[in-house]
């Protein structure tokens, strides 16, 4: 699952389905993330459980509502889950290329 930033204060939720991975990525270069997003520092994010729902409403449906959820238990495991807000932790990456 890949929270792509394409410009100021714009994301889109690609890979939805994929609960294995979970990635802030840039498109073309750095800039302020939207609100649910806060940069810890250049490698890690935190991101709002509800800002990815938000992004994945109308694409998903309860099975991936119930994917997620185990998504953020297992994370939580390995200490990826903020205790003080529950956001998800997150690599970032910039991601240059034109696709």
């Amino acid at each position: 699952m890949i929270v792509e930033i394409q410009s100021h204060y714009v994301a889109t939720l690609i890979e939805a389905d994929d609960f294995k991975r979970f990635k802030v990525t840039f498109k073309g270069q750095r800039c302020a993330p939207p609100n649910g997003i806060v940069l810890i520092d250049a490698d890690n994010a935190l991101v709002e459980r509800e800002l990815v729902q938000t992004l994945a409403a109308g694409a998903v449906g309860d099975e991936w509502l119930a994917g997620f959820e185990q998504m953020i238990e297992a994370a939580g495991k390995y200490g990826w889950i903020d205790e003080a807000s529950g956001a998800i932790r997150a690599h970032v990456e910039v991601d240059s290329s034109n696709r």
